[in-house]
């Protein structure tokens, strides 16, 4: 389970990325991702980096990945009645999912790229590759880790996916689902593109309606870099992968609609040019928290 660098190492087909992005090769198709093991490198070293973020108010220098594992470690394991069993949907190279696992007897992870496998560091730790829809789970979980994983689900089979999830939990368990959230000027750009893009308040409304109540908790985070190719890398991914499910979506526009999109993306990027010449966003996203209760 990993955050915003989630939406890139679930990794679903996204082809053109390659060809229009500097710095991005076809080496070699890692299950339904066009990405390359240096493509995942790359992004990672990024979101590794120190982030300036109001998560925690004194925790501005940690990294993205830091943040989100301590709100899990502070706001949601001390209140575990039980820490035998956990479960990351979408675990990515490991980099959250390696600091919560040891916390727990036992640890499940689903995850279609085999790549990933060796970097699961947990003892007791069972692997499964491949989507998580199609995994048949045996036993319910303490905990269930969900982050940046529904950008690549079609919106109509949210519900299922989410009710599937929800059944995992054990009795006074409790689940987590991260999403962006339609906040802040990088939502204007996603809603520019496509209105309905995959954000958290869409979720909202599928709990709602399967009778899940959760608990919302903001995450703001500012990503600040002097390289325009690398802020252009990120930028690019995430505004694509938040506003197409798929590869096949994307190319169902027409030339002219696509190359409206780059000139959109590529303003939004000039528009986040600071005055000594770096570039920042800032990164929305909503942690949402549910329980099931006896």
């Amino acid at each position: 389970m990993d955050l915003k660098i989630r939406k890139i190492l679930v990794c679903l087909s996204f082809l053109f990325l390659i060809q229009v992005i500097p710095g991005f090769s076809l080496e070699s198709q890692l299950l339904k991702s066009n990405f390359s093991e240096e493509n995942y490198n790359q992004v990672q070293t990024v979101f590794n980096k120190k982030v300036e973020t109001a998560f925690y108010k004194n925790d501005a220098s940690s990294s993205y990945t830091e943040v989100l594992s301590n709100f899990i470690k502070e706001t949601i394991l001390p209140y575990l009645e039980s820490k035998e069993s956990f479960l990351d949907i979408g675990a990515g190279p490991g980099e959250i999912t390696n600091q919560i696992a040891p916390h727990f007897n036992s640890s499940t992870i689903v995850e279609p790229n085999s790549l990933h496998k060796e970097k699961y560091t947990a003892q007791k730790c069972t692997v499964h590759t491949a989507n998580f829809q199609d995994v048949q789970l045996k036993q319910k979980y303490d905990f269930v880790l969900c982050a940046h994983v529904l950008y690549f689900i079609e919106h109509n089979k949210w519900a299922e996916f989410l009710e599937k999830l929800h059944s995992c939990i054990n009795k006074n368990g409790q689940g987590l689902v991260v999403l962006v959230a339609p906040r802040g000027n990088w939502h204007k750009l996603r809603e520019s593109i496509n209105p309905n893009y995959s954000n958290s308040a869409l979720v909202e409304k599928k709990m709602d309606m399967l009778n899940i109540k959760c608990k919302k908790t903001p995450n703001h985070n500012t990503f600040s870099t002097a390289d325009y190719d690398e802020f252009k890398r990120i930028v690019y991914l995430f505004t694509i992968t938040d506003c197409f499910t798929s590869l096949q979506d994307f190319k169902k526009l027409t030339e002219g609609e696509r190359n409206s999109i780059f000139a959109k993306i590529d303003a939004f990027i000039e528009d986040c040019r600071t005055d000594d010449g770096r570039y920042e966003a800032i990164c929305e996203d909503d942690c949402l928290l549910f329980s099931v209760r006896t």
